[in-house]
């Protein structure tokens, strides 16, 4: 029996980098096992809803029964796995939920499951199967020993089928959990992997439902408390963002995508880039290199989001009365290399993504610790604050870069109090944050429909019909534009940020 807490990462591999991933994990000292696992949920998938996952898995000829509990996207989890023996007719053992009992897994499992006002208690059914072929053996570094088990497999569900070719790296015992980053930096360097939160689980629950697409993860609120020091701070706010990036890069990085998925990944690497820019000068920031691979991802799935609006505008009006049936234009070419796929599986964000997660397993900091780093950060959002205002009460006599500028700074200062919102008292941050989401968000409307009337304008040279979807943008963007000036000046009328908002330690 044993009950640990699992330090992980996990990798997908490119095509061309299997065979070479594959002799790299299979030296002499390598071992290989044959995982044959059966998972199990509740009818309502309430295991899933909860980031657990139940098992039983045949690993050679020993039964071992898991319970796997905690965020499902982060690097380290709950496990609690019992060694069961198997009945005399070969068939598979019973699942006995008590085997977990008096673990940190066992109470999320039993809490999980429990009756309440609104439905039974749960009960546990088998849902889908792995059959997986783990190649594994111990790799050392600077830190201590991880395990390398490349996992080349599939996952069943009824006659569903879903090959399975993946990488983890797995602490060793209580060794120093860097040394998971420091062996992932190197195997990624060398064989372009991209990392992949998604578990076996996650991705067999959706088998089992016949899903094929994942939901948007968005953001959650960070967690730190309101005496936190600037590094604290710092790393609190972080690994929201990462948390974030993570599930959302492991969906789009699969080619199995949605927009929203799309979208969100560029919010969470927004939101890390406004994390660097606000703590600039209170703690010292990641190498030049991560922040550079964060910025340029951000902005290249930004042009992939201009692609969109172009065929959002065509879709909303097509069905309006009287519309002539027209081809939408044609939207700014954008190289493969730059499409959302490719950008989510770049090494070199992978690696970023990495550091990352370094700074977050970090418990010392470098960089300036006064006592009064607050007021340097308060000071800088007093300062973003003030600029907005300043052109929210000149708003009328912008231009359209302009005004695309001040929606770039009300994005960067809200997504500046959700990272440290837990520094604040809610009271006096509550109307100064509902004004910037309303402002934010009619704002990106303005922005959309001004992309999509400069492109239908351009095709009205090739076609006259286009003067149609020219005429019906133009009536509505002075809609949304009304919308807009209403938010701006609420926006405006509020007062600056000051250091009365925090929180007493």
């Amino acid at each position: 029996m044993s009950t640990h807490q699992e330090i992980e990462l996990k990798f997908q591999i490119p095509d061309r980098a299997r065979a070479a991933v594959r002799r790299a994990v299979s030296t002499a000292k390598a071992e290989q096992t044959r995982l044959q696992a059966v998972y199990f949920d509740t009818a309502d998938r309430r295991l899933a809803a909860a980031g657990i996952a139940v098992r039983l898995r045949l690993e050679g000829t020993q039964w071992v029964q898991t319970a796997k509990a905690g965020d499902p996207h982060a690097m380290q989890r709950h496990e609690h796995n019992v060694p069961v023996d198997a009945p005399p007719n070969g068939e598979p053992p019973a699942l006995e939920l008590s085997r977990h009992d008096g673990t940190r897994a066992g109470k999320l499992l039993q809490a999980a499951l429990a009756a309440t006002e609104d439905r039974p208690a749960g009960v546990l059914s088998p849902l889908y199967r792995t059959d997986i072929l783990r190649t594994h053996r111990i790799a050392r570094s600077r830190y201590g020993n991880v395990e390398l088990a490349l996992d080349i497999g599939e996952l069943v569900a009824d006659d569903r089928r879903l090959p399975v070719f993946e990488l983890e790296i797995e602490l060793v015992g209580d060794d120093d959990p860097h040394a998971v980053i420091d062996v992932a930096h190197d195997w990624v360097r060398r064989h372009g992997l991209w990392i992949d939160v998604r578990s076996k689980a996650e991705r067999g629950d959706r088998l089992a439902r016949n899903v094929p697409l994942g939901t948007a993860v968005k953001s959650r609120p960070p967690q730190g408390r309101a005496g936190a020091v600037g590094g604290e701070a710092y790393r609190a706010a972080l690994a929201a963002g990462v948390a974030h990036v993570l599930p959302n890069l492991g969906d789009v990085a699969s080619g199995t995508f949605t927009q929203a998925q799309v979208r969100q990944l560029r919010r969470g690497l927004q939101q890390l880039r406004t994390t660097f820019k606000l703590f600039d000068g209170v703690v010292a920031l990641p190498d030049d290199e991560v922040v550079a691979a964060i910025q340029q991802a951000g902005r290249d799935l930004g042009q992939t989001r201009d692609r969109d609006v172009l065929a959002q505008s065509w879709q909303a009006w097509q069905h309006a009365p009287e519309a002539p049936s027209l081809t939408a234009p044609e939207a700014p070419a954008i190289d493969s290399s730059h499409g959302a796929c490719h950008i989510a599986r770049r090494p070199e964000l992978t690696a970023a993504l990495i550091a990352l997660k370094a700074l977050e397993l970090s418990d010392g900091t470098r960089g300036p610790q006064a006592n009064d780093w607050p007021d340097a950060l308060i000071k800088r959002l007093h300062q973003w604050h003030k600029r907005i205002r300043r052109d929210a009460r000149a708003f009328s006599g912008l231009d359209a870069p302009q005004r695309h500028a001040l929606r770039k700074h009300i994005k960067r200062l809200d997504d500046a109090l959700k990272g440290v919102a837990f520094l604040f008292k809610d009271k006096p941050l509550e109307p100064l944050q509902q004004a910037l989401a309303e402002t934010k968000s009619a704002l990106g409307h303005w922005r959309d429909d001004g992309l999509a009337l400069d492109a239908w304008r351009e095709a009205v040279a090739h076609d006259a019909r286009a003067w149609f979807a020219v005429g019906w943008l133009t009536a509505r963007q002075s809609s949304v534009e009304q919308v807009a000036e209403d938010a701006i000046a609420r926006l405006a009328a509020l007062p600056l940020i000051t250091r009365g908002v925090l929180k007493k330690k």
